[in-house]
């Protein structure tokens, strides 16, 4: 988690991933509209959508990652460290 990426934010990359959410609905939306005059058309803008749909999952993922890591980061530099209870 301590690598330099283009997104640092947990926010902006929550943000990318609602575009890519809505971007996966348009896209189901469009393969609903052309499942009549192009069926081919159709299941491939719906693998599209799924395939969107899942790096949008993935965006929340590493979102909830980066920012538990920033927290814990932020508390050792406070001097309180937080354990885990299992």
């Amino acid at each position: 988690m301590a690598a330099v990426t283009p997104l640092q934010s947990p926010g902006a990359i929550t943000a990318v991933g609602v575009v890519l959410v809505i971007l996966s609905g348009l896209m189901v939306f469009l393969a609903v509209a052309a499942a009549e005059s192009e069926p081919d058309a159709s299941v491939y803008s719906g693998i599209m959508a799924v395939l969107v749909l899942g790096g949008a999952i993935w965006a929340f993922i590493i979102a909830g990652r980066r920012r538990r890591w920033l927290r814990e980061r932020a508390e050792k530099a406070r001097g309180q460290v937080h354990t885990k209870k299992s």
